[in-house]
């Protein structure tokens, strides 16, 4: 069953990191991640640009079947 879902995409210092993607059926759901992983380091005074995170959701078209799909 093909469908459209929301991957976690994060990035510290500039660089996207690898693993395992993870997938949501929710934009919301991603969006809190996305927020949460990133609350350490966000706006925090003195923290250098190698340490800092980004983290957003974007659309996939994924076949679900096959594909862990967080709710």
């Amino acid at each position: 069953m093909l469908g459209h879902v929301f991957v976690l995409v994060l990035l510290i210092g500039g660089a996207q990191q690898g693993g395992q993607p993870m997938y949501f059926a929710s934009l919301k759901t991603c969006n809190w991640y996305a927020a949460n992983m990133t609350k350490r380091y966000g706006s925090m005074g003195g923290v250098g640009s190698e340490h800092t995170a980004l983290a957003y959701c974007k659309p996939k078209y994924v076949d679900k079947a096959n594909t862990l799909v967080y709710e």
